[in-house]
């Protein structure tokens, strides 16, 4: 077995440098023979493609970066085996050696991935059994530990003890050690059988491939399948990740990580499993220029490694990194300090200078997606939020523990509960009582869930529409979105909601239980992976955690004066002996101190980590009390500010006045002593929609002229009726939609009416709609042109044996002569959705673009030629902007 290690900085462009490695490999290991792993499935995901890209230059160009070949037939191998290479995250490559080795392990070939929050839950409910056992069982097993502890910190304890699973087979030598050890194993093993072998969670997925590792015809059976491993952010790997990697032995194994960037001890990493197996093995040459940071930056980014890290240094990894760039900021950052009272009153006025000075700098040019705010912990979006919604700065949220616990979260994971369970408790009823636009009293103590239904109708109709509606989450929560008035309450409310689908999709949840179960241990602070929510137009709001691998134009690093307090709990293990120590023993104190200096090397890691994220410019954010003493990580960073120096401005904001401040992006022009104090409201976001047209398109008159929004809502409800396929007979879950919530009965009806007839027609166009190879309503698309961010959906997608085709529906009443007109009308519409479909879906090619009149029973093909036309007319020139009947 051979084993090379590359040290590779921050920026220092370690995928690229791991894509020309396969290249460089794979005259001799094929790619179906070898394994690429990384830490997350966006970063695999993004490491294919490159790998892709890469191999498409080979073929096309004979060269790489330095890489140069001839042979096309290597490449063109190796590209049609990249769909279905392993290329993937280590829990998923120790999945694919479990399933080569199934049989023989005694486990389902088809075993499914458990999701660590699912997985959590099914071990916290065995720990309720087993404690509620030695609460009522006699000589049952921990009946003094939980007659000592109590039922609450005995749960405590047995989830301290799992979070430490990469530690175990745990050894416990004290009486009360044993009892907890039993508990442990007891629960650990009723998780086991409700899996039964068919669902594995991650650590499951660990202890098989350690188990795996001792039979060598298993291993003979992987070394047939992989010949060389590819493992990048290795600094990651906690220390049983490690001790698997090395015990399969594969026969070569490239490993690429920076062990200042080691941050995931929550999650087991251990920066010394890196550093052991890189003093080990044999050592390439590191990587030490970084292509993000301009020169400046990277001398700083040197001296706070310096600083931070001397032991590295001597391991013979280098802290020094130099630029590849050559335009530099002479101060690319500034240092902002405030000072009040009390430390609180100071975080507050804190985040309302941040607010102001990001104001400033959108001002002067720079979009507020190239601005992102990273947090140390979300408790810091206390002083945070308010500020920015004050000053009028969007802004969207990544997710994390307190992305679950936000209100509309809560809503959405309460609606998907109901859906899920048939008969609801009267507490969720209670609940659901409250969630706009019902706000019905809650229940009476003397209330049952019939009475309680019985005495609220409007409650009543609320929940038959919600069991009708899908039970799929993500097509639940867009009828959600329909149904409750979500958009009213915040923009950040829909960016996170719109988040909040993309997360369930990423995670595979397709049942509405599995969904309620996973939101509500997120919300109760289950161990969660953080990652970002990407926000167009918008400032991102992230924790350090979630921007790893990630670099923005202008990083803010907000409340540097965090502090978090020491949270150790009554159980600890000895990670060299795996011993369970409990609390208020001797041995508990050594192995607090070693777990204290471990968090601390690893907040100091977490820093690191925050600073090199900027790409041009950096501003930090602290505050101090009254006593003026510094705390958290502006302790750490006084040599920045604490002293004089020409690459660092240190502002004092309760002394500086914010207009006199440098610029980020230009000099402030002069200005006119008439307008110094003149106050202007920011510039719009250039961000529009297609649908919405500036000259209204002359209509015949058709039905409900006297009911107030017709036409609107009519339109409203048949696409719904159209997405979701609703028969005639299904059309009653339509009553249910609150945009009809205004109308008396008699509207309603004749609203309805409107809407069978118009769903009607659908039926009669497309008798063999249930046939297309491929359809996708309701398609959400956001995409940037000219300077202008398009945004919108499409009504429908499909592919037939003819072809793919897109189409809008249209429920004006119109006369016959009045199409070619509406047709014109609509045409750039609809060139904004083909030209969304050709930038995401470019092999949905040749599409023809249609329209569909249902009040006529009438499809128009819109010609090419109007559909280039009014794009072209789109290009933001006056004269474009002229002819363009879309809103500008």
């Amino acid at each position: 077995m051979r084993i090379r290690a590359r040290s590779a900085s921050a920026g220092t462009g370690k995928t690229t440098s791991l894509v020309r490695e396969v290249l460089l490999g794979l005259p001799q290991t094929p790619l179906r023979r070898t394994a690429i792993v990384t830490f997350t499935r966006s970063g695999a995901a993004d490491l294919r493609l490159r790998l892709e890209l890469a191999l498409r230059e080979m073929i096309e160009r004979g060269k790489y970066l330095d890489v140069i070949s001839r042979d096309r037939k290597l490449y063109l191998e190796a590209l049609s085996e990249i769909r279905g290479a392993t290329i993937t995250t280590l829990h998923g490559f120790f999945r694919t050696l479990l399933r080569l080795n199934a049989p023989a392990l005694g486990l389902d070939p088809d075993f499914a991935a458990q999701d660590e929050l699912e997985s959590h839950l099914l071990f916290q409910e065995a720990c309720f059994e087993v404690i509620a056992e030695a609460v009522s069982i006699p000589m049952s097993s921990g009946v003094s530990l939980v007659a000592q502890w109590g039922t609450d910190e005995t749960l405590r304890a047995l989830l301290e003890l799992r979070r430490q699973r990469a530690y175990s087979p745990f050894q416990a030598y004290g009486v009360l050690e044993r009892e907890l050890l039993e508990l442990y194993q007891e629960a650990a093993k009723r998780t086991r059988e409700r899996q039964a072998g068919r669902v594995l969670d991650p650590d499951d997925v660990e202890e098989w491939a350690l188990r795996l590792t001792q039979s060598p015809d298993m291993l003979s059976r992987i070394h047939e399948r992989f010949r060389r491993v590819f493992i990048d952010e290795f600094q990651d790997v906690s220390p049983l990740q490690a001790r698997i990697v090395h015990a399969l032995k594969i026969p070569l194994v490239d490993l690429v990580g920076d062990a200042k960037q080691s941050i995931y001890a929550f999650r087991n990493a251990d920066v010394n499993a890196f550093l052991e197996l890189y003093q080990s093995a044999e050592q390439l040459s590191p990587l030490t220029t970084t292509y993000r940071h301009p020169p400046t930056l990277a001398r700083i980014f040197t001296e706070v490694a310096e600083r931070f890290f001397p032991e590295f240094e001597e391991l013979g990894l280098p802290a020094r990194v130099t630029s590849a760039h050559t335009e530099d900021l002479q101060t690319p950052i500034e240092v902002r300090l405030t000072q009040a009272d009390t430390i609180a009153a100071a975080r507050k006025q804190e985040a309302e200078d941040l607010a102001l000075r990001l104001r400033r700098i959108y001002s002067r040019g720079t979009g507020w997606e190239d601005i992102v705010i990273l947090i140390r912990r979300r408790t810091s979006l206390r002083y945070l939020e308010p500020a920015l919604k004050l000053h009028g700065i969007p802004f969207v949220l990544g997710r994390g523990r307190n992305y679950y616990a936000r209100p509309e979260i809560l809503d959405a994971s309460l609606l998907l509960r109901i859906r899920a369970e048939f008969h609801p408790t009267l507490l969720d009823l209670a609940r659901l009582g409250q969630v706009p636009p019902l706000n019905v009293p809650a229940p009476t103590p003397a209330d049952t869930v019939d009475t309680y239904l019985a005495r609220h109708p409007a409650l009543n109709e609320m929940l038959e529409g919600i069991r009708a509606a899908p039970r799929q989450p993500v097509a639940f929560l867009r009828w959600a979105l329909g149904v409750f008035p979500i958009d009213a309450s915040s923009p950040e409310a829909r960016s996170n909601l719109e988040g909040l689908i993309r997360d369930l999709t990423e995670r595979g949840l397709e049942d509405a239980a599995k969904a309620a179960r996973f939101l509500r241990l997120a919300a109760e602070g289950g161990n969660d992976p953080d990652e970002p929510v990407s926000g167009s137009g918008a400032v991102r709001i992230m924790t350090v955690h979630a921007a790893k691998g990630l670099e923005f134009p202008i990083t803010v690093l907000f409340d540097l004066s965090d502090d978090p307090r020491d949270r150790t709990g009554r159980v600890l293990v000895d990670p060299e002996s795996s011993e369970v120590i409990l609390k208020d023993t001797e041995e508990f104190e050594r192995i607090r101190q070693h777990w204290q200096r471990r968090r601390e090397g690893e907040d100091l890691r977490l820093l690191y980590v925050a600073l090199t994220r900027a790409q041009k410019y950096l501003i930090l954010t602290g505050s101090v009390g009254g006593s003026g003493q510094a705390q958290g990580w502006l302790l750490q960073l006084d040599f920045l500010y604490g002293q004089k120096r020409t690459d660092v401005r240190v502002i004092h904001t309760e002394k500086q006045n914010v207009a006199s401040e440098i610029e980020v992006t230009q000099a402030a022009p002069e200005l006119d002593a008439e307008f110094a104090h003149a106050r202007f409201e920011p510039p719009p976001l250039v961000v529009r929609a297609p649908t919405r047209n500036r000259d209204a398109l002359q209509l015949a008159r058709g039905p409900g002229q006297d009911i107030p929004g017709f036409g609107k809502v009519v339109g409203v409800l048949t696409h719904y009726a159209i997405a979701f396929d609703l028969t005639l007979k299904g059309m009653g879950v339509l009553k249910t939609q609150q945009i009809l919530r205004p109308y008396n009965p008699d509207e309603k009806e004749s609203i309805l009416q409107e809407v069978r007839r118009m769903l009607e027609s659908h039926h009669l166009l497309y008798p063999d709609r249930h046939e297309r190879l491929e359809d996708h309503p309701e398609l959400p698309f956001a995409f940037q042109r000219n300077g202008v961010t398009w945004n919108g959906i499409i009504d429908r997608l499909y592919r037939t044996h003819e072809g793919w085709v897109l189409e809008d529906y249209k429920t004006d009443f119109l006369e016959e002569q009045d199409l070619d007109q509406a047709t014109e009308h609509y045409a750039p519409q609809l060139a904004i959705y083909r030209e969304a479909i050709r930038l995401a879906r470019p092999e949905c090619t040749p599409i023809m673009v249609r329209l569909v009149f249902l009040s006529l029973s009438k499809v128009r093909e819109v010609p090419e030629d109007l559909l280039d036309r009014a794009l072209h007319n789109m290009d933001g020139s006056p004269t474009g902007r002229d002819q363009n009947p879309v809103d500008w």
